[in-house]
Order: structure tokens, then C-alpha cells, then sequence
């Protein structure tokens, strides 16, 4: 048996970019059959402007309500999982996507935003983090040397980029890079347009550090 998992995936709580909350998407995502979701985010500076001067942990709090609300649609069949899609404003317009963290460690590593890669990567290998650059061949997105990467985004099925997957995915493959898919859900009309199978449930990040970590999964592309 395969379990699919959404791997891309905002909410409007978080997301200015997002247009579903975090409770409907979990709902239409269990509809369409999918054992899963992790949950990412951005993470990035201004995602907190309309809180104003607040500390770490009340934008914490505000980078988990998206996610929780995703949460609540969580039963014995259906997981949630934290990610986030985070970007080193300091560098460039990449988009990362993070597997393997928790709460407990974003708490304690305030602003990881305003790291470099090659800084946040010695992070990722000493705490059992992936790193996946997210749509690396879409417009403004720049190649990045590949010993900064666990893994690239070889489809990404947000329909209003042009994401050119197939570059992506020669890209992996030439540079021995793990792969991902994932919708790059923000409408409703990106439901169910990417994912990957794995053969075991993914219960907790360490789990989905594991599952990526084995190469035992499947890249699902969109068709429902």
C-alpha cells in the first residue's frame, strides 16, 4: 500500500499569497483521498508585518495557526505534518522547502531567514533536515551549487508559473539530487495537483525525514 502526501502546501492565515484557510484545505484534501499534508508556509520577514513589534514567539505563534487550523482535520487516516517555505531574503528570491523540523527547534532559532544557505544548510545536517529548493527554474529563481541541497522541486503544479518541471527534473538527476512534487496549493484550482507516495504513514517530521531519507517514494503529478 502507497500513502500520498501533499508536500506544497499555504493557507491564507499565514500566506499572504494563500486564498483557502488552513481548516477547508485539510478538509478537501481528505475528500480527494490523500492520507496527508505537510504544511509550508513562507517564512519570511513579512509575513509578521501585520503584527507589529512583537517577540519571536508571538510570530511563531502566528507562522503555527495556519497549520494548526490544517491540523484539526487530522485523524487516524489523515496526517499534518509542519514544513514551511522558507527564503534567505539577504540573498536572493529562492524559495526553500523545509522537512524535519519542529516547533520546539523553530522557537528556539529565531529568524532563520536572515541566514545564508550555506549557513542554514550545517544547520539542516546536524538537526536531520531536508532541504528542497521549491520551482528552482521558475523566473527570478537562481541555481544554487547542489552541495547546498538535499533536493530540488521537480514538479511543481501551481498552473500560474511557469515552473518548466522538466528542467527540474534533468537538473535532479544530473546533480544526484532527491526529488519532490508538490501542488504549490494556494487556490482551490491548485487542489490535488502534485504530492508524493510513500510506503509507510508519516506521523511526525522525524518520519518524513526518514521517508525522504530512504528513497522508497513515488512522485505523484497531478490527474485526479
Amino acid at each position: 500500500m502507497k500513502y500520498l502526501y501533499e508536500m506544497h502546501l499555504h493557507t491564507s492565515e499565514v500566506s499572504s499569497c494563500g486564498r483557502v484557510s488552513g481548516a477547508d484545505s485539510g478538509k478537501f484534501y481528505k475528500e480527494k483521498g490523500y492520507s496527508g499534508i505537510v504544511v509550508t508556509d513562507h517564512m519570511v520577514p513579512w509575513a509578521f508585518d501585520k503584527l507589529g513589534e512583537v517577540s519571536w514567539d508571538k510570530k511563531v505563534d502566528h507562522f503555527m495557526s495556519g497549520y494548526r487550523l490544517v491540523k484539526a482535520a487530522e485523524d487516524e487516516s489523515f496526517d499534518v505534518i509542519l514544513g514551511m517555505e522558507l527564503r534567505f531574503v539577504n540573498e536572493s528570491e529562492n524559495d526553500y522547502l523545509i522537512y524535519g523540523f519542529t516547533e520546539e527547534w523553530l522557537r528556539a532559532n529565531p529568524e532563520p531567514y536572515y541566514l545564508s544557505i550555506k549557513e542554514f544548510k550545517k544547520i539542516a545536517d546536524e538537526n536531520n533536515f531536508y532541504i528542497y529548493q521549491a520551482h528552482p527554474f521558475r523566473d527570478h529563481m537562481n541555481i544554487v551549487n547542489p552541495k547546498y541541497l538535499h533536493g530540488i522541486e521537480v514538479h511543481n503544479g501551481h498552473h500560474g508559473h511557469d515552473s518548466r518541471n522538466s528542467i527540474a527534473e534533468a537538473w535532479a538527476e544530473l546533480h544526484s539530487l532527491n526529488q519532490s512534487s508538490g501542488s504549490d496549493y494556494h487556490y482551490l484550482e491548485h487542489l490535488a495537483r502534485g504530492g508524493m507516495l510513500f510506503h509507510e504513514r508519516i506521523r511526525t517530521p522525524q518520519d518524513l525525514y526518514r521517508q525522504l531519507g530512504s528513497g522508497r517514494y513515488g512522485l505523484f503529478k497531478g490527474g485526479f
